[in-house]
C-alpha cells in the first residue's frame, strides 16, 4: 500500500518496497511510506504486526530489502545514518555503572569522526540536553538506579543530543504509568515544536495515539493497511476490523480523536442488570442480598 497522498514536502524520510525476513519468515512486506518533515506519525497496530521491524529498518538496524531516503538523499553508511534520524528503542541498552551524563554523551558520538573522544561542546551540549529534561540533579546517578520515568527522559535525552532532525521512538512510554506516559508525550510534543523535529513513534494505546499524532499508519500482518489522519485511520469499523474489538469514537474541533472500547456482554449476566444496561439512559441499582435480608415495606 501506498502512503504518499497528499503530503506536504520537503519530507524526512521516503520508504519504497521495504520488506522484512527474520528465520525464513516474511514480517514486513512491500511498506510505502512517506513522512513529512515536522509531522509526528504514530505506527498502529496489533501485537506482531511489524511496528518494531518498520522502525528497525527505517533506522538501519536491521537487513532490509526496498529504500529509505533520508532528507532526499539515500545514506548507507551508519554515522551518516545516525545524524539524521535518532533512535529511542523500547529496551535501550544500558551499560553497567554508568552515570546519566555519561550515557547521554554517548549520543555524541556519530558527530566525534575519527578521535572518538568527546570534546568540550560535546560536553555543553549532553549538559544543555540534560538542563532542559530537568534531568541535571541526576547527572552523576547511575541510570539504572532511576525511576521508570526519570530513565525513560535519560534515554530521550541521549537521543536528542544527537541533533537529529528525525526521532524514531518505539514505544516510549512501555512499563511507566499513566502520569508519567503522558509527561513523556507532552515533552517530546514540546521539544517537537522547540526543534522542529520530525517524530515517528510506535503506540498501543490508540486514544494516545489519536491526542498526539498528526497523522497515523496502521500495520497489520506485516504490511501497511491505513494511513492518514487520525479522524480518518481511528474509525469504529477499522477499529473492529484490525484489533476485533468493539469501539466508539469521538473527534474533537481539532481533529483529535477519543477512542472508547467496549467490553463484550458476559454469558450468564442478570436478566435485570441486562436490562438496565440495553435501556438507553437508564442506570441500574445493585443490592446486595444477604441471608435474612428483608425488603423494606412499600
Amino acid at each position: 500500500m501506498s502512503a504518499d497522498a497528499d503530503l506536504p514536502t520537503p519530507l524526512a524520510l521516503r520508504a519504497r518496497g521495504l520488506g522484512v525476513t527474520i528465520g525464513g519468515t516474511p514480517v514486513l512486506s512491500q511498506v510505502d511510506l512517506d513522512i513529512a518533515e515536522g509531522e509526528w506519525l504514530a505506527l498502529l497496530g496489533p501485537n506482531g504486526a511489524g511496528k518494531t521491524t518498520l522502525v528497525r529498518a527505517l533506522s538501519g538496524t536491521v537487513r532490509h530489502t526496498g529504500t529509505v531516503a533520508l532528507t532526499g538523499t539515500t545514506v548507507r553508511r551508519p554515522r551518516d545514518r545516525a545524524r539524521h534520524v535518532a533512535v529511542v528503542p523500547q529496551t535501550p541498552i544500558v551499560p553497567p555503572g554508568i552515570s546519566a551524563f555519561e550515557y547521554v554523551l554517548l549520543g555524541r558520538t556519530a558527530h566525534q569522526g575519527l578521535r572518538l573522544s568527546a570534546s568540550l561542546d560535546d560536553r555543553r551540549r549532553t549538559l544543555a540536553v540534560l538542563q532542559r529534561l530537568d534531568l541535571e540533579r541526576f547527572a552523576a546517578r547511575d541510570v539504572p538506579s532511576l525511576s521508570g520515568g526519570e530513565r525513560q527522559r535519560v534515554v530521550l535525552a541521549r537521543a536528542l543530543v544527537a541533533d537529529a532532525p528525525t526521532l524514531l521512538l518505539d514505544e516510549p512510554t512501555a512499563a511507566l504509568d499513566l502520569g508519567h506516559q503522558f509527561e513523556i508525550l507532552e515533552l517530546l510534543a514540546e521539544l517537537r515544536e522547540e526543534r522542529g523535529l520530525t517524530v515517528v513513534t510506535t503506540l498501543h494505546d490508540l486514544s494516545v495515539a489519536g491526542q498526539f499524532g498528526d497523522r497515523l499508519a496502521v500495520l497489520h500482518d506485516g504490511r501497511l493497511v491505513a494511513h492518514g489522519t487520525p479522524a480518518a485511520v481511528l474509525t469504529p469499523d477499522a477499529i473492529g476490523r484490525w484489533w476485533g474489538v468493539e469501539a466508539t469514537t469521538a473527534v474533537d474541533a481539532e481533529g483529535r480523536v477519543d477512542v472508547t472500547v467496549h467490553r463484550r456482554r458476559a454469558s450468564g449476566r442478570p436478566a435485570d442488570v441486562a436490562a438496565a444496561d440495553a435501556a438507553p439512559g437508564a442506570s441500574a441499582e445493585v443490592v446486595a442480598r444477604g441471608e435474612g435480608f428483608e425488603p423494606p415495606a412499600a
